[in-house]
């Protein structure tokens, strides 16, 4: 017996987001791209904000670095998603 809690829902919802990849077009994987490196830069300089911290005065770019690491991560997930084998 699993402990685990899996909504009925869960797998239909996975196979939802499989196809709307699988449909996806190369430009609208770059244009998601785009927007999710804006998303991390603005939201770790946001954060560095909060935490008291000028994003101009350090001496490492933090935003444009993780916004950068993001948009490779997401974009290695959504080509393994569309290369799969099916």
């Amino acid at each position: 017996m699993s402990s685990r809690f899996e909504a009925p829902e869960s797998e239909s919802l996975r196979k939802f987001v499989l196809h709307v990849i699988d449909e996806m077009p190369w430009r609208v994987v770059a244009a998601i791209l785009f927007v999710c490196f804006f998303f991390f830069y603005g939201a770790t300089n946001a954060a560095l904000k909060v935490t008291g911290i000028d994003p101009a005065t350090i001496d490492f770019p933090a935003g444009p670095l993780i916004g950068v690491i993001a948009s490779i991560i997401l974009f290695f997930v959504l080509v393994r998603v569309k290369r799969r084998t099916r």
